[in-house]
């Protein structure tokens, strides 16, 4: 096992050392200026108590995570650890595939170590470590999977894995279910045999099922042990298996719509470049496995027909939990962890698809005749150089899509951290300026409830530029939208966190009473006079309309 371990670090360790220290630099604003998103983010701060709330939508093993690591998640451990596990993650998966080359493991590794889901996870400094940990335990559920066991413990192992990672955050199970697809699709591009392949889909299929169950029945154990029920937060409540089975024409749909969105750049901006280079990329890699079915298809029919069959489903693996929460319509961008690992596989099977070693699929088998040297060893000599030279024009061409691609997210990195930011001072600056005046007026004290009428970004003193319009919605920081709650959690949680003040800040039943008052709706905007007023045993401060 020590010489397994030892071979596997020389064999990647050059991957992780380049991967980890350039994660760290590429999210130094966010690490290092202690920048977090405008929601959760906000109003958790670095501490987490996993409890109910967590519970309830499944997240089972997240309050054993926090217990063990003593609820407090700061910056720069917390980010620096969930790159370190993130980067771990990816590398167990390109060895699992056999990646060769070092070119498709750098370019694919940094696309994905770049790619907004990781951004976005970093932000939720105090879940940063659980999203990882869960893409971790996905990518072991695979690797566990493939591993020269005996079918049945592997089929135990993983399915223990994806319970575990499943009760840290749902979304993952698409990467287990993604990383398994590619590498059927594998194992007959290399030849196996079509029986030998559906058999091994099948103990696939077995340990997600098994996987799933055990995940339930942990969840409901642990609703049971806490006196909890399940949440209706994304339907966690309501899912059924006749619901998924009633509901599937319509999630097969939009789940395919969610993958054209992704890489369209709609729900989620992935990149600040147009989204043509991503379909640049996704037209070689469709090149390379037309080409590898063609070949397939030559050589054995029904391998060149399971094959396509794979190809074809690849847009419903990555966000398959869509067919399983069908009351689930929206896609935020820790959700798109599996999207983001779909596109770096596929750059790794563009340069499998044309490799050297692929290269001999081309090759007409049999034995040839003895007068077979002349005009028909030339044209096999030709095609084979053709071949040879479309596969090195496909490969320089996606590395060049990739060199875009990397520049693209790395500017939406900077543009997402410098809202959030920048948005952080602008709050701090605002929120500074109203304790300012709450002292002048003497309403600056413990026990008094305070109520924010608007959200930071709706302050004439809120400030804007190009970056808050083109960053991603998670990160415009203050902008804590116009519901009540969300507004009040985003106020609460920045003072408690941010300011370390111990501010009442009033919540839904306090604003229901007061939302209708004339005299409330004819105060003016902070910082003009009479913004601040003392009404309903509150301190009321407009700072926005």
């Amino acid at each position: 096992m020590k010489d397994k371990i030892m071979t596997k670090l020389k064999e990647w360790g050059w991957l992780f050392l380049i991967l980890f220290p350039v994660s760290v630099i590429n999210y130094s604003l966010l690490i290092f200026g202690q920048v977090f998103n405008d929601s959760d983010g906000t109003w958790h701060g670095a501490v987490s108590y996993a409890g109910g709330w967590e519970l309830g939508e499944g997240r089972w093993f997240w309050p054993f995570l926090d217990k063990a690591k003593g609820y407090l998640s700061p910056d720069p451990l917390a980010s620096v650890t969930a790159l370190f596990l993130f980067a771990l993650g990816f590398i167990l998966v390109l060895d699992l595939m056999k990646v060769k080359s070092r070119s498709a493991a750098l370019l694919s590794g940094l696309v994905f170590m770049t790619a907004t889901p990781v951004c976005c996870s970093l932000s939720y400094r105090y879940m940063s470590h659980v999203f990882a940990i869960a893409f971790l335990l996905a990518s072991l559920a695979a690797y566990i999977a493939f591993m020269d066991v005996k079918p049945w413990l592997a089929a135990a192992l993983s399915a223990v894995c994806i319970a575990f990672s499943m009760g840290l955050y749902q979304a993952d199970l698409g990467a287990t279910a993604l990383i398994m697809l590619f590498l059927l699709m594998l194992m007959l591009f290399n030849g196996e045999a079509v029986k030998k392949v559906l058999i091994k889909g099948g103990q696939c299929l077995i340990s997600i099922l098994a996987g799933g169950l055990l995940y339930y029945l942990m969840w409901q154990e642990e609703l049971i042990r806490h006196d909890t029920e399940a949440s209706s937060y994304g339907g966690a409540d309501s899912v059924s298996i006749s619901g998924i089975f009633l509901h599937l024409p319509e999630t097969l749909f939009r789940t395919v719509r969610k993958f054209i969105s992704y890489f369209g750049n709609h729900e989620v901006k992935i990149s600040l470049l147009p989204r043509w280079i991503y379909i640049i990329l996704m037209l070689i890699f469709a090149g390379a496995s037309v080409w590898g079915f063609i070949k397939l298809l030559n050589r054995n029919r029904a391998q060149g027909i399971v094959f396509l069959i794979f190809t074809v489903l690849i847009p419903l693996f990555p966000m398959c939990t869509y067919m399983l929460t069908y009351n689930v319509s929206y896609m935020s961008g820790q959700m798109t962890a599996p999207l983001a690992l779909c596109l770096s596989l596929m750059i790794c099977l563009i340069w499998i698809y044309t490799g050297e070693e692929a290269l001999a699929l081309s090759q007409v088998s049999g034995e040839y005749s003895d007068g077979d040297d002349g005009e028909g060893a030339k044209a096999r000599d030709t095609g084979s150089e053709r071949a040879s030279g479309l596969k090195r024009g496909a490969r320089i061409a996606a590395v060049l899509a990739c060199l875009f691609i990397l520049y693209g997210q790395h500017l939406m990195n900077q543009y997402d951290m410098y809202a959030m930011s920048m948005g952080r001072k602008s709050v701090e600056t605002i929120a500074d300026n109203v304790i300012d005046e709450l002292i002048t007026e003497g309403l600056y004290a413990p026990g008094i409830t305070y109520c924010f009428i608007g959200s930071p970004s709706d302050s004439p003193l809120y400030y804007k530029n190009l970056i808050f319009e083109e960053c991603n919605n998670y990160a415009r920081y203050g902008d804590w939208g116009h519901v009540p709650s969300d507004n009040s959690k985003g106020w609460q949680g920045f003072f408690t966190h941010v300011k370390g003040i111990n501010l009442k800040i009033a919540y839904d039943s306090d604003i229901e009473e007061i939302k209708d008052d004339p005299a409330i709706a004819a105060m003016p905007v902070f910082p003009a006079k009479g913004s601040i007023a003392l009404m309903h045993d509150m301190v009321v401060i407009r700072v926005g309309e």
